[in-house]
């Protein structure tokens, strides 16, 4: 029971983050073809950002869009209260700065 209510809160809190949480300049610094599916192209990014606090930290997320270049800029969110958590950081390839 306790999972359960752990769980939504996180998910709740990630929404938020989604929602709301700061809006930072994101750098590619590295792509890789995931070799998943011979279907649909799959890639692994690395991202670069600098927090709030002045911390430089990067992101490896995936994603089955064109494939980023490296030294592209994007923008992510984070959880400023848990900087490091990386389920409550979202990339948001469209927006380009």
């Amino acid at each position: 029971m306790l999972g359960i209510l752990f769980g939504r809160r996180l998910r709740e809190r990630a929404r938020s983050v989604r929602l709301t949480g700061p809006l930072v300049p994101a750098k590619v610094v590295a792509v890789s073809r995931s070799r998943g599916s011979n279907v649909h192209d799959y890639y692994v990014v690395t991202l670069r950002f600098t927090d709030s606090n002045g911390v430089e930290r990067e992101h490896r997320t995936g994603t089955r869009t064109n494939r980023p270049l490296v030294g592209s800029k994007h923008w992510i969110r984070y959880d400023p209260a848990h900087p490091g958590r990386r389920s409550t950081r979202f990339v948001e390839w469209r927006r380009r700065r």
